[in-house]
């Protein structure tokens, strides 16, 4: 749900001078769309009604957010089931002819424009929700907002040239520097072309990320420090839209954080952003062993199959 636009000439990740302005568009600046093949590992989900972005971490494994697996109800949808259609894609632009902005034409929602545009048309051998978030899908519900998709092997044959990102299972900590990325609208200019953006942020302290600045008018609920102690567990925050940062946005659920110069190095998975598109905060799932429910363990075990 990040707004991760003006593109130049394709160029090494590690030498990308990251900006820090909004990816949402902050004063009329939008975050720069990646070059080709910048953030090779992170593609562009659809159902052709649905999208989210993802990572590959694996020959036919792809690391999203849960909930953009998960109907209204909490269920899986038919898409992400056994022998349902996925259409990924790891091109920054996926722009579809006769798309300005904010139109119709800009939602790929024909299998014949999505295949002519280099989508991959792919088959699920099975969705796997992280467990306690299976049991109670919620941002703060105490799970981890976390998916991969396992693919059969004759779809892993077809994303092959797709390299796989390396997960980092460390901690991240208050300070340190990421690139936040992803397919998502722009949140303030209501721009629906599917580009991938990306702009640079540092993670905050929780209680940083969940205190509304007072003079807010209407002010955002208030997050108590029990309800901040349960989701620090299992998230870590950067500062959003209302503070100066990169604003989460429907579409770029499901991208991978990456640590700053480290295009292929995940840390962490958008989530959701808090207090609507007006965000004081991004939230973000941790993927290390400190985790209650020790998400790391969990996904070793996935990747392994």
């Amino acid at each position: 749900m990040v707004s991760l636009g003006c593109a130049g000439a394709p160029q090494d990740a590690d030498e990308t001078d990251e900006v820090e302005s909004p990816l949402s568009g902050k004063d009329g600046v939008a975050p720069p769309i990646a070059a080709e093949g910048q953030f090779a590992s992170t593609i562009h989900l659809s159902t052709l009604k649905v999208q989210c972005t993802a990572t590959k971490v694996g020959p036919r494994h792809i690391l999203t957010a849960g909930h953009c697996s998960l109907n209204e109800s909490g269920k899986i949808e038919e898409p992400f089931k056994s022998g349902g259609t996925l259409y990924v894609s790891n091109k920054a632009k996926l722009v579809p002819p006769g798309c300005t902005r904010n139109e119709p034409a800009c939602f790929v929602t024909k299998e014949q424009t999505a295949l002519e545009l280099g989508y991959e048309k792919v088959t699920v051998e099975k969705t796997v929700l992280e467990p306690a978030y299976a049991k109670y899908p919620e941002a703060t519900g105490g799970g981890s907002d976390l998916a991969v998709i396992l693919l059969t092997v004759e779809s892993a044959e077809k994303i092959k040239d797709i390299p796989s990102a390396k997960i980092d299972y460390s901690v991240v900590r208050s300070g340190d520097a990421l690139t936040l990325q992803g397919y998502g609208e722009d949140c303030m200019q209501f721009n629906e072309r599917p580009e991938l953006r990306y702009a640079g942020a540092k993670a905050v302290p929780s209680l940083r990320a969940t205190t509304p600045d007072p003079d807010l008018n209407p002010p955002p609920p208030p997050i108590s420090a029990a309800l901040r102690k349960k989701i620090e567990k299992v998230l870590f925050f950067t500062d959003a839209n209302l503070r100066g940062g990169p604003t989460l946005c429907p579409g770029d659920s499901g991208a991978p954080v990456f640590r700053k110069g480290k295009p292929n190095i995940v840390v962490g998975v958008n989530s959701t952003g808090w207090h609507d598109s007006q965000s004081y905060s991004n939230w973000h799932v941790r993927l290390d062993d400190k985790t209650d429910s020790n998400v790391a363990k969990w996904l070793k075990s996935i990747l392994a199959q």
